[in-house]
């Protein structure tokens, strides 16, 4: 399959598959059969794997470089991972042939090579296993190729960064769709090949994940990838919230010298993979990195999840559960998760192999999905452990570097400005944020975020007393984008301090029109930040506390009442369709 898509895989040995004859010699001398002792060793193993890969590579020169690369296959190369690695360097990618171990078995001994067949694939299985808890890879299934061949076709495309011609590709297909284990019938008594045939050897397009039911249903493998320096305290939580519904855990080491992989590897067990990457101060190439690794796992899921990040999933939301909703919604390609507090949400899993892409060294975004690609997980939250003083210092210090290049480079990209701004307010240096908010929003950016810029410049304007400055920012927001009820919100609160009571009023009555309890829902289709206080009971609040002042003590009533059930509305422990009048207004 790897020859037709334009690999160096050796001469045909076996009929029309391909193999290096001169390697599977070597392999032979090395690995005495049938029992798998060691007859040379590693140093000559090394060796030879170096001057091998080397007169390939020649010979594909001298053919005038017809191979798009070099590979090799053959089940001894299991017992060979340390030496692959040490022979041909890090670049070197590898794949698993997978197939269940009691197959595999049977499978040779109906072929009656070796009187042993069950310990000799048991020892080779062994092997694989120990290398690849450690190594990344790609792994296909057996059967999975058998059923889906194009689409395990252009996975491995991906993988091995080959741009195979569509004659190449259908090529591949064909030599799978005519192997003879496709024309068994299996238990179900279905045709593999006919039940193929409707999934497999479509054009060519997106990669997805299908569910075909051949006996037994093809589920969408999660992996998880977690970047981790030393976070000793904090894994072994975030690993416990995730590792029910995730089939592997693949720690990423960004510069681990703690006991963080020990702590990590006794949570997750079997399900533990680890990886490595060399910390370069880049979010956004680890990120990645990251759904690259998961893809070579052999996965069509990739879980994101941070140390210092926990989940928390609904009683009903179950790994099959997660599944199912995963395989019902084959045009979703990012899943969003919202934080427990309804703050924000973001990209928590993401299908792989993918062409989406992760961008910006800090404060990263996913890009490139588009219309109905990106929805919001149900039955999902997550919250983040809260950081000491020392370590949220030093992580807005690191932030201040590397957005102060970002803004340098790019000035006219809103989005480092706004986190800039973002930073410097948490440093509690509220002019300087406040100019960077400021040139937010003066670009003709995104009108969530130059909104929200608006927002925190006024927030920041309120903290060192600036009050007719805040709702000045919050006006400005507004025309930015109307659907912000969080500003109306903000300038009501401001000209309460102000004692500024009948605009206090007018702002709270706006604020309530866009909100959640008896307005519009402006916010409902926004991505960015939120503050549900203010699509809820905040409101409310400024008016009960300003009746209360002004001895209007019906309009005080109503504003409790309405404070009490937006407040439990947010909470879920009231039913929205529930209604009640909502508050009278009065200016006096």
């Amino acid at each position: 399959m790897l020859w037709r898509l334009g690999l160096d895989m050796g001469a045909p040995f076996w009929g029309e598959f391909h193999e290096p004859e001169d390697l599977a010699a070597r392999l032979r001398e090395w690995w005495k059969e049938p029992y798998l002792t060691e007859q040379v060793d590693r140093n000559k193993r090394v060796r030879e794997l170096r001057q091998w890969l080397t007169g390939r590579e020649a010979a594909n020169e001298l053919n005038g470089g017809t191979s798009s690369g070099v590979g090799a296959k053959h089940p001894l190369l299991s017992l060979c991972g340390q030496d692959l690695l040490a022979a041909w360097g890090p670049q070197t990618k590898f794949i698993w042939s997978w197939r269940p171990l009691e197959k595999s078995s049977a499978s040779l001994e109906r072929l009656g090579w070796w009187p042993d067949a069950v310990e000799i694939q048991q020892r080779l299985w062994d092997a694989c296993q120990q290398f690849f808890a450690k190594q990344p890879y790609l792994r296909v299934d057996y059967d999975a190729l058998l059923l889906n061949p194009r689409e395990t076709i252009i996975q491995l495309s991906d993988y091995l960064e080959l741009t195979p011609t569509a004659d190449q590709l259908d090529a591949a297909v064909t030599f799978v769709a005519q192997h003879p284990t496709r024309k068994r019938t299996n238990e179900s008594g279905f045709s593999c090949t006919e039940a193929a045939l409707a999934t497999g050897l479509q054009s060519a397009r997106p990669l997805t994940t299908e569910i075909t039911r051949i006996g037994e249903a093809v589920r969408p493998k999660i992996v998880a990838t977690m970047l981790s320096g030393n976070a000793e305290a904090l894994a072994a939580e975030a690993v416990r919230s995730a590792i029910a519904i995730v089939d592997e855990l693949l720690l990423i080491d960004t510069g681990i010298s703690d006991s963080t992989c020990e702590i990590v590897r006794e949570v997750a067990r079997e399900k533990f993979r680890l990886a490595t990457f060399a910390w370069r101060n880049d979010f956004s190439a680890a990120r990645n990195t990251a759904l690259a690794l998961a893809a070579r796992q052999g996965a069509t899921w990739a879980l994101t999840l941070d140390t210092d990040e926990r989940l928390e999933l609904s009683p009903a939301m179950t790994a099959d559960a997660l599944r199912r909703m995963l395989m019902d919604r084959p045009s979703v390609n990012a899943w969003m998760v919202t934080a427990r507090d309804g703050s924000y949400a973001k990209e928590r899993l993401i299908r792989v192999p993918t062409r989406l892409e992760w961008r910006g060294r800090t404060h990263e975004a996913l890009c490139g999905a588009g219309p109905g690609e990106r929805l919001t997980l149900p039955g999902v939250t997550f919250w983040e452990a809260p950081k000491t003083a020392v370590a949220f210092r030093r992580k807005l210090e690191r932030d201040e570097a590397i957005l102060r290049e970002e803004t340098a480079e790019h000035p006219k990209n809103g989005r480092w400005w706004f986190y800039l701004g973002q930073t410097l307010r948490g440093l509690t240096r509220h002019r300087e944020a406040i100019e960077a908010y400021h040139k937010c929003a003066s670009l003709d950016g995104w009108p969530e975020e130059t909104a929200w810029a608006c927002h925190e410049a006024a927030r920041s304007f309120r903290d060192v007393g600036l009050y007719r400055r805040a709702i000045e920012y919050c006006g400005r927001g507004l025309a930015k984008q109307p659907g912000t009820p969080e500003l109306a919100y903000l300038a009501a609160w401001c000209c309460d301090a102000l004692g500024d009571y009948r605009g206090a009023l007018d702002w709270a009555h706006i604020a309530i029109s866009l909100g959640h309890v008896a307005g519009n829902r402006a916010g409902e289709h926004r991505l960015g930040f939120r503050d549900q206080i203010a699509w809820y009971e905040g409101p409310y609040d400024v008016l009960r506390r300003i009746h209360t002042r002004l001895a209007n003590e019906a309009e005080a009533e109503d504003a409790a009442r309405m404070y009490d059930r937006a407040q439990r509305l947010r909470l879920g422990v009231l039913d929205a369709s529930k209604s009640e009048p909502s508050c009278r207004r009065t200016n006096e």
